[in-house]
């Protein structure tokens, strides 16, 4: 298709998103939603407290094309990075990850795992 919303490595990862599920050993878990489209996904986050990397990382959810292959991409390009890696999760690097322009309405499916993730706090 010639729509880059629907870029066949999101359809891809929408219709079977890797790291989906839950993870019983998870230190933190993060609920976030978008209201405006009602995605909600929930996170699953262990983190390597002795080296502050993030070893696992899950999630469960219903959302759009766009958002669920942000959570897909996202918590695979995370497991093993340092925490302080949430820092630099922008716009463009997100496009850049999910192979896409998004559009300005757009930008709230794609961002919603960051906001989410951006949450994580080593104890």
């Amino acid at each position: 298709m010639s729509d880059d919303l629907y870029h066949q490595e999101i359809l891809d990862h929408y219709r079977h998103p890797d790291n989906y599920g839950r993870l019983k050993s998870a230190d933190r878990v993060i609920k976030e939603t978008n209201a405006s489209c009602g995605d909600s996904f929930i996170f699953y986050v262990l983190i390597n407290h002795q080296s502050l990397t993030i070893k696992d990382l899950k999630f469960t959810g219903t959302g759009c094309a766009v958002s669920t292959a942000a959570c897909s991409l996202l918590t695979s390009h995370l497991k093993g990075k340092p925490v302080t890696a949430l820092a630099n999760l922008t716009p463009e690097f997100m496009q850049q990850l999910i192979g896409a322009t998004i559009t300005p309405l757009r930008l709230n499916c794609l961002m919603l795992p960051v906001k989410a993730l951006s949450q994580i706090q080593p104890h």
